[in-house]
């Protein structure tokens, strides 16, 4: 594992504090470790099957490959022997500027959620959000790529943090797409999504998804 693109020394995570983790595709199996301070790491007991690289650094995967075969990070096999991972991953950041339309007139509470929509994103399991302060949030540091916008209640926060990342259909007709690309300032305007469209897309989508570690 090589981290790229650095913040300041006083900013950036070493790279043994990293977690790697490789999750069974489904579920039900993952092996995670932290690297050694020269970036290499070893996972025992792995299963051969299909897998998805989970970094625990919200960066950005710029390459990913064994041997010279280039892999994507979710849904690569995993058999037996064979050269190891290479990972690089960069800290690089950008930012992002939403802002609101068609809120409801006794809006309270409302709350802005980034939510990954792209597979080369280190924790695109995972959301970022910012509170709507009138009629704008701002994400002043994430990494580059495509993401999808939710304006909600905070009630339904965890519901909807749970959800969007990780099925791509769930509330796919409300959610805003929008790429935010290395080194530029990024604009969206979203609308919001009420709580009865959140609840039923919650119903359709099935089972709560596994906690994230």
């Amino acid at each position: 594992l090589k981290l790229v693109d650095l913040p300041p020394a006083s900013t950036h995570t070493p790279v043994q504090k990293i977690l790697v983790t490789l999750e069974l595709v489904g579920g039900g199996f993952s092996v995670h470790t932290h690297p050694d301070a020269t970036g290499n790491f070893v996972l025992w007991n792995l299963r051969p099957g299909r897998y998805d690289l989970r970094p625990s650094l919200g960066g950005r995967i710029v390459t990913f490959a064994r041997g010279g075969q280039n892999l994507r990070p979710d849904g690569f096999r995993l058999a037996r022997g064979g050269p190891p991972l290479r990972i690089v991953l960069s800290e690089k950041a950008s930012s992002l500027l939403v802002e609101a339309r068609g809120l409801p007139a006794n809006a309270n509470h409302l709350v802005v959620l980034l939510a990954a929509a792209d597979p080369y994103l280190g924790l695109r399991h995972s959301c970022f959000q910012s509170p709507l302060k009138d009629h704008e949030a701002e994400f002043p540091y994430i990494p580059p790529g495509r993401y999808r916008v939710l304006i909600i209640d905070s009630q339904f926060l965890a519901q909807a943090s749970a959800y969007a990342p990780r099925y791509p259909d769930f509330l796919k007709n409300r959610a805003t797409p929008v790429e935010v690309l290395s080194g530029r300032e990024a604009k969206v305007t979203a609308t919001y999504v009420d709580g009865n469209t959140i609840k039923q897309a919650v119903r359709h989508s099935g089972p709560h998804p596994p906690q994230q570690h």
